[in-house]
């Protein structure tokens, strides 16, 4: 694993077992600090499978709901705008790839129309990506006067429509 450089320390892994940072490797083990920054100790030998989210690229995916009775032709139009303006920014410079691409519609259902916009960023840098990218959106969005559908129990009357 160390000589073919499948992970190293500071890489962010999936080793089956536990998914974090490496902290440490070791002839015999490699130590991973998860999310909740609990520390694991996995045996290399026990190590089947090996994901590492740090090198090459990785992917943001945003999947944005709006009601089903926007028009498309307003919505689609703005994330593009949004996709634009974000990898035209200075403080994407180093986590963008590619321009943010609009894929498209996802999905409809029970009154929602789901976008989906994909972006290939630098490693490690999906997540804080896709929180830009919703971030920006959802001003857009509100700039334009365009809702988030409404559901659950607080939902009355049309797709779209007032809150009762």
């Amino acid at each position: 694993m160390i000589i073919e450089d499948q992970y190293g320390v500071g890489d962010v892994v999936d080793t089956g077992e536990a998914i974090g940072t490496v902290e440490d490797v070791t002839l015999r083990v490699t130590k991973v600090r998860d999310g909740s920054g609990v520390v694991w100790y996995v045996r290399n030998g026990g190590i089947v499978r090996i994901g590492n989210q740090s090198q090459g690229w990785s992917t943001a995916v945003v999947d944005i709901q709006v009601s089903y009775n926007e028009s498309l032709g307003i919505v689609m139009p703005l994330i593009r705008e949004v996709a634009r303006d974000l990898d035209g920014a200075p403080e994407s410079a180093t986590r963008l790839l590619e321009e943010p691409v609009g894929a498209g519609v996802e999905s409809m259902s029970g009154g929602v129309i789901t976008i989906r916009i994909i972006a290939k960023c630098a490693p490690n840098e999906n997540f804080p990506v896709s929180r830009e990218i919703r971030g920006r959106v959802k001003a857009a969005l509100d700039a334009a006067g365009i809702r988030a559908p409404l559901t659950g129990p607080a939902y009355g009357g049309e797709p779209g429509g007032p809150r009762t």
